[in-house]
């Protein structure tokens, strides 16, 4: 009995330790998983990126928060960005910002919650679409101004307890990887 209680924790311990909290921007607008974490526009496209926080396991009220991508070349144009309604900001995108919100937000029901949108135009293209940009990180990082400074901080309620999250990274124009398919002997082929 002792050893199926065993293997049962160890099975289990992989779920528990993927429950940090984070960060990410999607391009999907979808509240219970954006899920896509990629995206490639074509040349003049106006595109949103929409931030959301996941796993956070408590009450949230607040984040704070910065995000960055690489300036050259200059092929993504940032076009502002936007709280959803209700909410209140100090700050502002890209450069840092805190964003609250009354009544607090729990993860039990819907496991992300949306707190910002990015809006966005492409000035160049994919590199398999004919045009220059290839993997341009997009990240989400801790706010310049943040006291503590080193995190993304959340807040949560009763008693305003910060909690770090994890800022991720997102792709714009991934580079794409060509698949074939091969048999099992090919495969092992390979390995040798």
């Amino acid at each position: 009995m002792r050893t199926v209680i065993a293997v049962a924790l160890l099975l289990l311990l992989p779920a528990t330790l993927l429950g940090i909290p984070s960060i990410g921007i999607y391009f999907s607008y979808n509240p219970t998983n954006p899920g896509q974490a990629h995206y490639s526009p074509a040349l003049g496209e106006t595109f949103n990126g929409y931030v959301y926080v996941h796993n956070w396991g408590c009450l949230l009220t607040a984040i704070e928060f910065a995000v960055t991508w690489p300036d050259e070349p200059q092929c993504l144009i940032f076009g502002g960005w936007s709280a959803p309604e209700g909410y209140l900001n100090q700050g502002s995108l890209p450069d840092g910002v805190s964003i609250t919100w009354w009544p607090p937000v729990s993860d039990y029901e819907y496991p992300y919650h949306l707190v910002a949108t990015m809006q966005f135009f492409a000035a160049c293209t994919c590199v398999y679409f004919g045009g220059s940009m290839v993997d341009v990180p997009m990240q989400v990082i801790p706010d310049p101004g943040a006291i503590p400074p080193g995190e993304v901080w959340g807040t949560c309620a009763p008693e305003n307890d910060l909690i770090p999250f994890v800022g991720e990274t997102s792709i714009i124009c991934p580079d794409l990887i060509a698949t074939e398919e091969q048999s099992w002997g090919a495969i092992k082929e390979l390995l040798k």
